[in-house]
């Protein structure tokens, strides 16, 4: 299959609580036959996302991250010309993450046209444990909206 424009990016470690949220989303669209977009799985390592980034007009990210938020909170926002919000930076469970992934990039030029983060606010984060049920729910809502994003012809 040909590389498509659109990229999403699933982040996150599988197995260790709700930091599979990214991952299980990405899981989630891959299940769908019809989808004319690609779709990814990364443990959130800075370089190897930026790699990913490379060829793509949009790039869709979609991590956990550790705030005061409740449990399942959804965080959309754009990734453009205005500064990355101050809670990027620590939003990612897992160091580094996207944060540093985005403003590398975006210092490089790397950054792709258009760029959608989507952050799910966990609880459990313990290695070998199963994400919430408030995550599960969210990570539902998170997979049909980005079908929907993804599929349109406007940008986002």
């Amino acid at each position: 299959m040909a590389k498509t424009s659109t990229l999403v990016i699933g982040i996150g470690n599988p197995t260790a609580g709700d930091d599979a949220a990214g991952r299980l989303v990405a899981r989630k669209l891959c299940a769908r036959d019809d989808r004319d977009f690609d779709v990814a799985e990364n443990f959130g390592e800075t370089a190897s996302l930026i790699a990913l980034f490379e060829g793509r007009s949009r790039v869709i990210l979609v991590d956990a991250c550790q705030c005061e938020a409740e449990p399942g909170a959804i965080f959309r926002f754009s990734v453009g010309d205005a500064p990355l919000p101050v809670a990027l930076g620590g939003i990612s469970s897992h160091g580094f993450g996207a944060g540093a992934a985005i403003a590398l990039a975006k210092a490089l030029g790397l950054l792709p046209e258009e760029m959608i983060v989507f952050a799910i606010a966990g609880e459990k984060f313990e290695p070998e444990t199963r994400p919430t049920r408030a995550v599960c729910e969210s990570i539902v809502s998170v997979a049909a909206e980005i079908d929907a994003l993804a599929r349109a012809e406007t940008r986002i």
